[in-house]
């Protein structure tokens, strides 16, 4: 491991990244979603649930199991499901959490890219206990730029004007999250899942403070 990280910049994924994967939480969005997709595509709900399983194994992304099972407006889809899963109502304050953004953004600048529609967003970190405006800028789900393009990093490298180099992305998918911000020279680290592509694993995400802020 390197001695030294020369980082100005850490950005966030939020959901399963900012608080640990909950299977109550999972199974109420997947639920919601091949709901929608047996209605679209006029099969018994379970056909389509374990498609959408076998799918989202492949390419991690709910948008794209659903687009690849022939289903129209994914994305509309997916905010749907984040939106009444009620997934804010589930999660519980950390103050561990706060304490960690806070020791983070003592030292660094934090961006935020979700998935996530601001409102939703928002409810979420504000169970966590950890207030929206910690990160800047922020990216929200309304966003025209993305992950996977590169487009969101470009995005914030250009406002905040750090080169690629001097950033790092921590989200929990590596082909979502990782791979992309890798690509353009970014730092990675991959926090509740493994990923032999980020830079750190961590396993939990309090441990960005053993790599980040160590002596």
């Amino acid at each position: 491991m390197r001695k030294k990280i020369d980082i100005d910049l850490v950005g966030f994924d939020l959901d399963k990244t900012l608080y640990k994967p909950n299977p109550v939480i999972d199974d109420k969005i997947t639920d919601y979603v091949c709901r929608k997709g047996s209605e679209f595509l006029k099969q018994d709900y379970d056909s389509v649930r374990n498609k959408y399983d076998e799918l989202f194994i492949k390419t991690q992304s709910g948008k794209d199991s659903l687009s690849l099972m022939g289903v129209e407006n994914a994305v509309d889809i997916i905010q749907e499901a984040l939106e009444y899963s009620d997934i804010a109502s589930i999660l519980e304050r950390d103050d561990r959490l706060v304490r960690t953004m806070h020791k983070l953004k003592n030292n660094f600048k934090l961006f935020l890219i979700t998935g996530s529609g601001r409102k939703i967003s928002t409810d979420k970190l504000s169970a966590l206990g950890i207030d929206e405006n910690i990160f800047f800028p922020r990216l929200y789900a309304d966003s025209n730029y993305k992950r996977k393009d590169g487009s969101a990093f470009n995005y914030i490298s250009n406002m905040c004007n750090v080169p690629f180099e001097r950033m790092m992305f921590v989200g929990d998918r590596e082909k979502a999250d990782i791979l992309p911000a890798k690509k353009l020279g970014m730092t990675t680290a991959i926090v509740n899942e493994r990923s032999n592509q980020a830079d750190y694993q961590l396993k939990e995400i309090y441990d960005l403070e053993h790599i980040l802020l160590k002596n």
